[in-house]
């Protein structure tokens, strides 16, 4: 019980430290008595270009035990952010699907020999400056201001499901009756319909409430014009003419969780806390 309550208050002192303090992993180490080294760290930048190293400073020191190497590691994670926007009718329709994944684990990327001459006998503490790489493959992927489009690249980037669900919303919203307006809109632009034919598939009933007919797609027409929308190409769909651009967005990007850390020459390692860093 006694051990419980003393591993209990070593966690909560280390909680209250602040972001800018050691954040050395000795939950592990603390069971068995191990002393790991003591770490901070603090990046030259938020972002790098891909293909590029960042620089960086570190500060570490031990409680005696002499220090074997420090190195960087980091994870990877793949940020892809896709939309399609309807801009033919009045009300805001798009399609989004934003996701991030882990795409690689943790894993160390540099190693750094150590050296007595980075002691700063005023800090007390050794002063390290570095910089770690980047691969130039983690470069952004991105697919915009389309004045041309290419099938072909839709169908490499986005999933085989997308077109169908924009197309499927859409219609969802569209059969609304107070959205007749955007319907007959809609397909007199891009379903090589005309006015007088969409017209001719409507009915009406007279409310009393608003002293108006209210408009409606007769029962026997709605298959029709369901087919006629259906026939429509996506890319159709999302031309903005007034723009002569195609209202799609497409990007991919990466992120790294990097850590700097400090090992002794019993194997013990001090890290620092993990930075995200993101890749232009």
């Amino acid at each position: 019980m006694k051990n419980v309550i003393k591993i209990t208050f070593l966690l909560l002192s280390l909680a209250s430290f602040t972001a800018c303090e050691v954040n050395d992993p000795v939950d592990d180490w603390a069971r068995i008595g191990q002393q790991v080294p003591h770490t901070i760290w603090e990046l030259s930048s938020t972002q790098v270009k891909a293909g590029d190293s960042l620089a960086f400073k570190a500060q570490y020191y031990t409680n005696g035990e002499e220090i074997e190497n420090m190195a960087v590691w980091y994870d990877l994670t793949e940020n892809i952010s896709m939309t399609a926007t309807c801009p033919i009718v009045s009300f805001n329709y798009s399609l989004s699907i934003d996701k991030s994944t882990l795409s690689r684990e943790n894993q160390m990327i540099i190693n750094y020999s150590h050296s007595e001459s980075y002691w700063d006998s005023v800090k007390k503490a050794y002063i390290f400056n570095g910089k770690f790489p980047t691969s130039s493959t983690l470069r952004p992927i991105e697919w915009k201001d389309v004045v041309d489009f290419d099938m072909n690249k839709f169908q490499s980037l986005f999933p085989d499901t997308f077109a169908t669900a924009f197309k499927k919303g859409l219609y969802e919203k569209l059969a609304k009756t107070e959205q007749l307006s955007d319907y007959r809109t809609l397909l007199v632009t891009a379903g090589n319909m005309t006015v007088e034919e969409f017209n001719a598939c409507l009915d009406s009933t007279y409310n009393s409430n608003s002293a108006s007919y209210d408009k409606f797609v007769k029962n026997e027409k709605v298959t029709d014009l369901k087919s006629k929308f259906d026939a429509i190409p996506f890319e159709d769909l999302i031309y903005r003419s007034v723009e002569s651009k195609y209202q799609i967005n497409y990007l991919r990007s990466y992120t790294i969780g990097a850590t700097f850390r400090v090992f002794d020459k019993k194997k013990n390692q001090g890290i620092t806390e993990k930075l995200s860093i993101k890749i232009i």
